[in-house]
C-alpha cells in the first residue's frame, strides 16, 4: 500500500514539476511577445488582443511552443503587419496628403519587408532605383561620392522617393550602420496603385 502511495505521490510531483516548467516557458514567451509588440509599436488595442490570445491558449492547453508568433492566427498576424506598415506610411508627407483609407490600405499591402545587416549597401549613388524604402527600425548612413557620412536616417525616415516618382538615379549611397528593418515599395506596385487611385 505504501509503495502505491509513494508511487502516486511521485507521479503527482512529476506532473507539478512539468507544469511549473511550462509556466516558466510561458512567462518567457509572453515577455518575448510583449517586447516584440513594443518594438514594432503595435497599437495598444492590438497588443492587448494578442496577449489575451496567448493567455487564453495557456489557460486551455497549459502549453506554448515554437517561435513567438507561429501559433498566432493568420488574421492577427495580418493585422499586426498591417499596423506596422501603416505606422510607417503615415509618416510620409507625400502619402499623408491623400485622405483615402482605401488608398492607404492598398499602399501598405504592397509594401515588402527587407532586412539589412550592418554595412549592407541598400542603394549606390548613380544607380537606377525602382523602389522607395521606409525604415521601421535601425539606422542607415547617407554617403557622398567620397564615402563621407552626410547624415544618418533613422526609424520613420524614408528614401528614394524621387526615384519612385520621377525615375531619377540615386543621388547618394545608403549603407546600413546597424541591423535595419525596412519596407520597400516597388515601382510596378506604385504605378498600379496610381492607376487604381488616379
Amino acid at each position: 500500500y505504501q509503495r502505491r502511495v509513494h508511487g502516486g505521490l511521485g507521479e503527482v510531483m512529476l506532473i507539478i514539476t512539468n507544469l511549473e516548467g511550462r509556466q516558466v516557458e510561458f512567462r518567457a514567451k509572453l515577455e518575448a511577445v510583449q517586447q516584440y509588440l513594443e518594438y514594432c509599436r503595435a497599437p495598444p488595442a492590438l497588443r492587448a488582443e494578442i496577449v489575451h490570445y496567448y493567455k487564453t491558449v495557456w489557460y486551455h492547453f497549459h502549453s506554448v511552443s515554437g517561435d513567438e508568433f507561429e501559433e498566432l492566427p493568420a488574421e492577427l498576424q495580418q493585422r499586426l503587419t498591417f499596423a506596422m506598415k501603416m505606422g510607417i506610411a503615415q509618416k510620409v508627407s507625400l502619402f499623408s496628403l491623400i485622405d483615402d483609407p482605401d488608398f492607404s490600405a492598398e499602399l501598405v499591402v504592397r509594401m515588402r519587408p527587407r532586412l539589412c545587416v550592418p554595412q549592407a549597401v541598400v542603394v549606390r549613388q548613380g544607380e537606377t532605383v525602382d523602389e522607395m524604402y521606409f525604415i521601421l527600425k535601425g539606422e542607415l548612413d547617407v554617403l557622398d561620392g567620397e564615402a563621407n557620412v552626410l547624415t544618418t536616417l533613422k526609424e520613420g525616415a524614408y528614401f528614394c522617393e524621387l526615384s519612385l516618382l520621377m525615375g531619377v538615379a540615386a543621388s547618394h549611397t545608403i549603407v546600413a550602420n546597424t541591423t535595419a528593418h525596412l519596407y520597400s515599395l516597388h515601382q510596378q506596385s506604385f504605378d498600379a496603385l496610381l492607376r487604381e487611385f488616379p
